[in-house]
């Protein structure tokens, strides 16, 4: 499943072209992967959870979450620790706060009694094309570097590389299908 979603993560990334918006590239294809991720797991009884932009896919039972980021280049490298591409925001801040009560890291009595009740994990499926790959991984973070990017993590799941060239299908293949529809919609007054 987790490959089912680095695939079209992959597929969008390499989808973009010089005529999609330079703000599209980097958050179309993380919208394309939360949208792959939440399709796989509904029919398991998985569920969407949406809170100030931070998109999380629930477990059935609400003992996990998924986030998903795009990684830098040590993603997928279990030599070295990878960070998240770009910056979190608070949501993120709340969530690895939540990761470190869940396994002992933090003791309650540093938190607000609210946040306690509210504690569950927060994984991160980090996604990286970088040249013929995909690299992934599936892991658990704790803290953000200064630069607010994630850069500690309590579990690491190297996922294995998937090789561009293997993949099955080109977003080429849907280009030509793609045939947008204009239509002016009715004003208030008539």
């Amino acid at each position: 499943m987790l490959h089912d979603v680095s695939v079209h993560y992959a597929l969008s990334v390499l989808g973009m072209t010089d005529d999609h918006p330079s703000w599209a590239t980097g958050i179309a294809p993380m919208g394309e992967a939360v949208f792959a991720l939440r399709q796989l797991t509904r029919a398991l009884g998985w569920t969407k959870e949406e809170n100030r932009g931070f998109a999380l896919t629930v477990h059935p039972d609400a003992k996990y979450a998924v986030n998903i980021s795009k990684g830098d280049l040590h993603t997928g490298d279990p030599e070295k620790t990878p960070c998240s591409h770009s910056e979190k925001g608070i949501c993120t801040e709340e969530a690895l706060l939540g990761n470190q009560l869940s396994f002992g890291f933090m003791s309650n009595a540093d938190v607000p009694a609210s946040t306690v009740q509210q504690v569950r994990p927060t994984w991160y499926l980090l996604l990286r094309v970088s040249g013929d790959k995909i690299l992934s991984e599936f892991s658990l973070p704790l803290a953000m570097s200064d630069e607010k990017k994630i850069s500690e993590w309590a579990e690491r799941v190297i996922l294995p590389a998937i090789q561009i060239s293997q993949m099955a299908t080109s977003s080429q293949d849907t280009i030509d299908e793609i045939v947008p529809t204009v239509s002016r919609k009715k004003s208030i007054n008539g």
